[in-house]
C-alpha cells in the first residue's frame, strides 16, 4: 500500500533584476539607505512593509558606505536582504564590545553564522524603526509609502482638513480630483478669499492664462410678492424700499473667469458640456462659497477663429463656436463666448 505525499507548494523564482534594481544589486554602496529601502519596497508591490530584512556587517574596518550589500529574495514574495553599516550591534559601528564581533567573524569562517543571524534579529527591528523615522518626516516618501499600503499619510490628511474635505464622507465627491484641491490647501487655509489666489489655482489647473473680472454684476429678479405696488405694505415708500421694475442690479454678487487666449482645441475642451468645466465649477464653488455667482468667458486666439462654413463635420454652433468673419483674421481675440456655469 502506497502512502500519498502531500502536494508541495510551487515556488516561483525571483526574476532577474533590471533597471534601478540591477543598479542596487550591482553597486549598493552608491545608494543611501532610505533610497535603497524605497527601491526594494517599490519592487515588492503589494506588501511593501515586509519587503526588506536588515543585516549588519562584521569586518572591523571603517565602512566606506552606509549600504554594504543588497540581495533580492530567492523566490517571488520573499523579502530582500539589505546589509547596512551605519547601524547594528556588531561591526565597526556596533555597540557591543569588539571581541564579540571578532567571535562572530571567527564563527562565520567556520560556516556557523548562527550568532550573527541572531544579532540581526534585533538589528532588523532597529533598522525598520530608523527607516520609519526617516520616512515620517519626508513628505514625498511618506505619501508614497502610504499610497502603496492603501492608506493616507498624516500630512495629506491635515492638508485635506484645511480645504474643508477632512471628513471621510466628503472625499471623492467633487468632479475635481481631491489631490488637486489639496495642492492648493494654502489658499484655502487663508480666511479672506482673493481673486489672485483663484487666478493662480485656475491657471494651474487649466494650463492657460486666467484673469478674474470682479464686480461683473448681474440682474436679480424679484418675486411678485417683493415688488413695489400701491397698496399698504407694498414696498412703495420713496427712498426706503421702493423699486421700479421687476429686477434689481447686483453689482458685487457676480464675477467672470476670463480664460485665454486659447487654441481652438483648448477652447472646445472648455465648453460647458465638458468634464473640465464641471471640475472647474466644483473647485471655484468650493473656494468662493455659495453666495456668489460666476461665469466663464472664453477668449479664442484670433488666428484660430474658424471660417463661417456650413457642414456636418465640425460645424459651427451659434453662440458657442461661431463667428461671422471675413477672409482675414479679426483685429482682436474674440471674447464674447460667455457661459453662466455658476449661477
Amino acid at each position: 500500500m502506497t502512502t500519498m505525499q502531500p502536494p508541495r507548494a510551487e515556488t516561483v523564482p525571483t526574476p532577474a533584476p533590471t533597471g534601478v534594481l540591477a543598479d542596487l544589486a550591482r553597486a549598493p554602496w552608491s545608494f543611501e539607505p532610505v533610497q535603497a529601502v524605497r527601491v526594494l519596497e517599490r519592487a515588492a508591490g503589494s506588501n511593501p512593509a515586509d519587503a526588506v530584512r536588515f543585516q549588519g556587517v562584521l569586518p572591523l574596518a571603517f565602512p566606506a558606505s552606509a549600504v554594504a550589500g543588497a540581495r533580492l529574495g530567492q523566490v517571488e514574495g520573499a523579502p530582500a536582504v539589505l546589509r547596512i553599516a551605519h547601524l547594528g550591534l556588531l561591526g565597526p559601528s556596533g555597540v557591543l564590545p569588539s571581541h564579540m564581533t571578532a567571535a562572530a567573524i571567527e564563527a562565520e569562517r567556520r560556516r556557523n553564522p548562527g550568532f550573527a543571524r541572531f544579532v540581526d534579529l534585533f538589528l532588523d527591528r532597529q533598522g525598520a524603526f530608523f527607516h520609519g523615522a526617516q520616512v515620517k518626516y519626508r513628505l514625498a516618501l511618506a505619501h508614497e509609502r502610504a499610497a502603496a499600503e492603501g492608506r493616507e499619510d498624516a500630512i495629506t490628511g491635515a492638508l485635506r482638513a484645511l480645504t474643508g474635505l477632512g471628513t471621510p464622507y466628503l472625499a471623492g465627491r467633487l468632479a475635481v480630483d481631491d489631490l488637486t484641491v489639496i495642492r492648493h490647501a494654502g489658499h484655502f487655509a487663508r480666511g479672506p478669499r482673493s481673486a489672485a489666489a483663484l487666478e493662480a489655482m485656475l491657471s494651474g489647473q487649466l494650463g492657460a492664462p486666467v484673469r478674474i473680472r470682479q464686480f461683473a454684476g448681474s440682474w436679480v429678479r424679484l418675486d411678485a410678492a417683493e415688488r413695489s405696488r400701491l397698496t399698504p405694505g407694498g414696498f412703495c415708500r420713496l427712498g426706503v424700499d421702493m423699486v421700479a421694475g421687476e429686477k434689481v442690479r447686483d453689482v458685487d454678487g457676480r464675477f467672470e473667469i476670463v480664460v485665454g487666449p486659447l487654441s481652438r482645441a483648448h477652447f472646445a475642451a472648455l465648453l460647458p458640456e465638458g468634464a473640465a468645466v464641471r471640475a472647474l465649477t466644483d473647485l471655484v464653488r468650493l473656494y468662493v462659497g455659495p453666495a456668489m455667482s460666476f461665469a466663464l468667458r472664453l477668449v479664442l486666439d484670433r488666428r484660430e477663429v474658424p471660417p463661417a462654413e456650413l457642414g456636418e463635420a465640425g460645424g459651427l454652433r451659434l453662440g458657442w463656436t461661431g463667428w461671422l468673419t471675413g477672409a482675414a483674421p479679426p483685429a482682436r481675440d474674440p471674447d464674447d463666448a460667455v457661459f453662466e456655469i455658476g449661477a
